[in-house]
């Protein structure tokens, strides 16, 4: 008799310890997918959200700041969007980290910066690896099989990505001649940011690389610290680069690719209607954006012409773009997948995918 007793109490303590469990691994997934009963934002009162990014002077990233918040605020009444540039909130690297670490709950970083935690997403910045036409290019951020590739790495890192921005492509400035033939920037001192594969890309030109930070670029030009530099137009025309310099050549070489993350916790927090609203503003922001790049390019041109008319302006066709391709990428190439090893070369095949893919 005791048994049974004993047995049938053993019985009861094990289904207990097992309906525990089970209770237990339901809250945890709940809450690390968004959970179903989380308050909808709509009914949380007035909040405030940061976005931290780098832009200022009214460039093209200053300018993708002012329409997520307004696109965020519409979509959101009770939401204040509150705007953090010119880097006040740390350079890349300090905003990739403090939106990492819940420090803030949106953030905006150059792509190149992720290189340290994953290296695939260097790829994306090889010289000619992008294609030049918009419409191909838009397709390859928002809907390659590539970016969504990436976007899984980042997640196991612990970042969410919303969005990649493709702010522009990068022409060089020089205060020395610079002119279609890429024998012209052999020993040129340019400045590369602090990146292997950017530094690559300067060296694919024939140019000597000089790392300096963002800040720097302006003084180092006065200085003669280094001859030159790359970048967009609107980054060249916010910052008054062309002050100190002589040739603008229009290469088209490399993208400048943003990616905006949002704060591990806040995501967690959120319902996941309230996620896809969220994403939407972000998708909404991005189209807008992109649609409105050539414009702010010639604007940037021109604003350049009028405030320096010596400064000479080269522009390329698209058989001398095509032929510095053939070539200026190959050493970055190398170095990226030395770095990147199997994920890199995975990526390459995706991108390469998604490419063929808009070209038939």
């Amino acid at each position: 008799m005791k048994k049974k007793v004993l047995l049938v109490v053993g019985l009861i303590l094990s289904m207990a310890l097992v309906l525990a469990a089970c209770g237990s691994s339901s809250s945890s997934s709940s809450s690390s997918s968004g959970s179903s009963d989380a308050k909808s934002i709509a009914d949380q009162g007035d909040i405030t959200w940061t976005y931290a990014h780098t832009g200022r002077n009214g460039d093209a990233i200053d300018q993708y700041a002012k329409l997520l918040k307004k696109n965020m605020e519409a979509e959101f009444p009770n939401v204040t969007l509150k705007l953090s540039g010119n880097a006040k909130l740390g350079n890349e690297s300090q905003r990739m980290e403090l939106v990492h670490d819940d420090g803030v709950e949106f953030a905006q970083f150059l792509f190149l910066e992720l290189g340290s935690s994953v290296p695939a997403a260097e790829g994306l910045g090889i010289n000619y690896i992008l294609p030049q036409d918009s419409d191909k290019l838009t397709y390859v951020v928002q809907d390659g099989k590539a970016i969504k590739y990436l976007n899984g790495l980042l997640a196991d890192k612990g970042y969410q990505a919303l969005a990649w921005y493709p702010e522009s492509y990068s022409c060089i400035t020089s205060n020395k001649k610079l002119t279609t033939d890429m024998s012209s920037l052999k020993g040129q001192k340019i400045r590369a940011m602090n990146s292997s594969i950017d530094v690559a890309n300067a060296e694919g030109f024939g140019a000597s690389a000089q790392t300096l930070d963002y800040s720097e670029i302006y003084s180092g030009l006065q200085l003669g610290t280094v001859d030159g530099q790359m970048n967009p137009p609107s980054i060249i025309a916010a910052n008054k680069y062309y002050e100190v310099q002589k040739y603008m050549l229009l290469t088209h070489h490399e993208c400048v690719l943003d990616v905006s993350c949002v704060s591990p916790s806040l995501w967690k927090s959120l319902s996941d209607s309230d996620k896809e609203k969220i994403q939407e503003v972000f998708n909404k922001t991005n189209a807008e954006a992109i649609k409105d790049r050539d414009k702010t390019d010639k604007e940037a041109l021109e604003t350049i012409k009028k405030a320096k008319p010596d400064m000479k302006i080269i522009e390329m066709s698209d058989d001398q773009i095509n032929t510095w391709a053939k070539t200026a990428g190959e050493k970055a190439k190398k170095v990226y997948l030395k770095d990147a090893g199997e994920d890199g070369q995975k990526f390459l095949d995706l991108l390469q995918e998604d490419i063929d893919h808009e070209n038939k």
